[in-house]
């Protein structure tokens, strides 16, 4: 079993002084290896359903191929959609990554989501008619544009698209109740942990390595996401290489130890 890391308190960082003990990681045959295998964490298995794309063999929206939609490409840093913004189309990420982001009211941004091929972006303006966030591109990336009108034209099979919203509305209220999770009951480590995982299981549903993989968005970024501070962000990623669990080279990320990242977030989630 791990021993406990010890977090940093609210709005610190990391000390490169405080003492942390070697990382042990387990064998999957070892005690109690059945028992997680048998009894997952259900929120870990909420996030990672949430974040799986409409299609995972193909990573893309099927009923979006195919159907005449504009494709626009956006270079990185180009805004898809802006907070307060009429909502009249739906994105659907056909290549890339984006953050979404809301303005609170005090002017501070919160990063909400990354989103990959895959993901349907905008879902948030169905309801009230205007954009709840800003979604911007991470790197060049290309969006099919789903016109709103389009989905009640009986040109356009509807039971297909009433479907395809009906599954990502229902995986945005479970990745929300996981996030409030995340920010609530977690431990910096087991943020991080989490972060890491939930990145190599949507490379891998999307056909890429699982274990090596680019961080498009910034330390900032991933800091604003889980609630923490830059600072403590890049100290915990320095933390993880000096024991072995992870390599870092800037934003390249090579995750060396699955089954330790594992534990520091099972053992942290309670």
């Amino acid at each position: 079993m791990l021993p406990r890391l010890v977090d940093p308190a609210p709005g610190d960082s990391l000390s490169r002084a405080d003492p942390l003990p070697s990382l042990r990681s387990r064998r999957r045959d070892g005690p109690g290896a059945g028992n997680d295998a048998a009894q997952p964490p259900p929120l870990h298995l909420l996030r990672y359903d949430a974040h799986r794309p409409a299609d995972a063999g193909d990573a893309r929206l099927p009923e979006v191929d195919g159907q005449g939609f504009a494709p626009r490409r956006l270079h990185a840093g180009r805004r898809v959609f802006v907070q307060g913004q009429a909502f009249d189309h739906l994105h659907s990420v056909h290549a890339g990554s984006f953050k979404t982001v809301i303005v609170l009211p005090d002017g501070r941004e919160q990063v909400s989501q990354f989103c990959f091929t895959g993901d349907l972006m905008g879902l948030d303006g169905l309801g009230g008619g205007i954009h709840a966030s800003t979604a911007t591109a991470l790197e060049d990336s290309v969006v099919f544009e789903v016109p709103v009108t389009s989905l009640c034209d009986a040109a356009v099979p509807s039971k297909p698209w009433h479907e395809v919203l009906y599954c990502h509305m229902s995986r945005e209220i479970v990745r929300e109740h996981a996030q409030m999770l995340l920010l609530g009951s977690m431990g910096a480590f087991a943020r991080l942990a989490t972060f890491l995982l939930e990145l190599s299981d949507r490379m891998a549903v999307r056909g890429f390595s699982p274990l090596d993989f680019h961080l498009r968005m910034t330390r900032c970024d991933i800091g604003s996401y889980l609630g923490l501070s830059m600072e403590t962000v890049s100290r915990m990623f320095s933390t993880l290489q000096q024991h072995g669990v992870i390599h870092v080279d800037r934003r390249h990320v090579v995750i060396r130890s699955p089954g330790q990242l594992r534990e520091l977030r099972d053992r942290n989630s309670a």
